[in-house]
């Protein structure tokens, strides 16, 4: 838009010319009378008066003029004073009226001065509506700009507020208590109650499910913060109390796209670093693919096997190593038996039932899977270390084949056992 525009490409009616020269010279006046009309219908919205009073004598000043035709209309008066608004979060509807009754105000006392005058006939006047019209859409055009440019750097500004200090809260960096007590302002969470956090894991196309996961909180009583990261997206969710983390998982398992983590429940928002660790570990200890939320407590072996996901894939290459020598087949239905059977809680029964074979079959897989691995399913201790080695084998399957092959050395000893 132009700075400025020039009143009329014809003369201006010396009448009209007269009549507003004469408003001119008690523009203070004017303005302060407008200001106060202005304010009368504010309701709640209502600016200092000092400031509507400055405001509302630079505007009509520069209208006037332009009517005049001394000098063109500015629109920068219009942009300044629309981002100034926005910076007082006037409402922009709030921004718009004020003009409309401005330019009305304006147009109500040029007919009691022409007809006081008697300087302007109605032809006159006609020109004289055109031209304030045509200001009144030019300076709500401009103000309204104005008010969207200001409007927008304000909530970016304020989003990368949001985000460094959430980012500061997630991670505890730099995390002092006076930076706390602003993070805790802009979040409106107190700093103690009993909060969950969740990390699910981003969509591979497509936008990430934020609003709906959030919305899906806020309908269900959660108040909720929202963090995205570069692999995921991080909440914090404020419980009503601390026996609601199952109700909090079951809502969350129909809203969530792919697999998610939801960390135990704590007290002090400080401790949110620390939780979302946790968080990240559950999501982890679930294989890729998944479309489900894991909750940490409820998960503890998975999640010990995904908290170092390196000794994890390395204890995986050490006990199934020696099934790479296997067909790929066989290898993968000795792997499934040995997975049922810890799902059956050891028995060789239901693990029969769920593979759909004799009993007799699962002990046979069971003794082979001793014989090749060196690990006895009736050892506690031997137990432990496939258990964890499957869980790090199903979480990353494919990271855990390059530890089994660089592992031939330790295979050749575990047969030696």
């Amino acid at each position: 838009m132009a700075d400025a525009f020039a009143s009329d490409d014809a003369a201006v009616d010396d009448g009209l010319a007269k009549i507003v020269t004469g408003m001119l010279e008690r523009v203070d006046d004017l303005g302060d009378s407008l200001a106060e009309l202005i304010d009368s219908a504010a309701g709640e919205h209502r600016l200092p008066l000092e400031d509507l009073h400055a405001s509302c004598r630079a505007e009509l000043r520069n209208v006037l003029r332009a009517l005049a035709g001394e000098a063109p209309l500015y629109t920068t008066i219009g942009a300044s004073t629309g981002r100034r608004l926005a910076q007082k979060d006037m409402p922009e509807a709030v921004v718009v009226t004020g003009y409309r009754m401005g330019f009305r105000h304006i147009w109500e006392l040029l007919i009691a001065e022409a007809e006081a005058t008697g300087l302007v006939d109605d032809k006159g006047l006609v020109a004289a509506a055109s031209s304030i019209w045509r200001f009144q859409d030019i300076m709500i055009e401009s103000a309204v700009s104005g008010y969207r440019a200001a409007a927008t750097a304000r909530i970016r500004t304020a989003a990368q507020e949001h985000s460094a200090l959430l980012d500061a809260l997630l991670t505890n960096r730099s995390l002092d208590l006076g930076m706390l007590q602003a993070t805790l302002d802009v979040l409106r969470m107190p700093r103690y109650g009993w909060f969950a956090v969740l990390v699910a894991e981003l969509p591979s196309a497509g936008p990430p499910a934020l609003a709906r996961t959030e919305e899906a909180l806020r309908r269900s009583g959660f108040h909720s913060v929202w963090h995205l990261q570069a692999d995921a997206q991080v909440g914090i969710i404020q419980l009503g109390r601390p026996g609601q983390l199952e109700e909090l998982a079951e809502l969350l398992e129909g809203a969530v796209t792919r697999r998610a983590g939801l960390s135990p429940v704590y007290e002090d928002l400080y401790l949110t670093g620390a939780h979302r660790w946790c968080a990240r570990a559950a999501m982890q200890s679930r294989g890729p693919g998944g479309r489900s939320v894991t909750v940490f407590d409820d998960h503890l072996v998975a999640v010990a096997a995904a908290a170092v996901p390196e000794i994890g894939q390395r204890l995986a290459g050490h006990v199934f190593g020696p099934l790479d020598e296997l067909p790929q087949a066989e290898r993968k239905v000795l792997i499934d038996a040995l997975e049922t059977w810890i799902d059956c809680g050891g028995s060789v029964e239901e693990t029969a039932k769920r593979m759909y074979c004799h009993p007799n079959t699962v002990r046979l897989r069971l003794r082979r899977i001793r014989k090749h691995t060196g690990r006895s399913p009736a050892d506690p201790k031997d137990v432990a270390e496939l258990c964890l080695a499957l869980y790090a084998l199903r979480q990353k399957p494919a990271a855990a084949d390059p530890a089994r092959r660089g592992t031939a050395l330790a295979a050749s000893r575990q047969r030696g056992r």
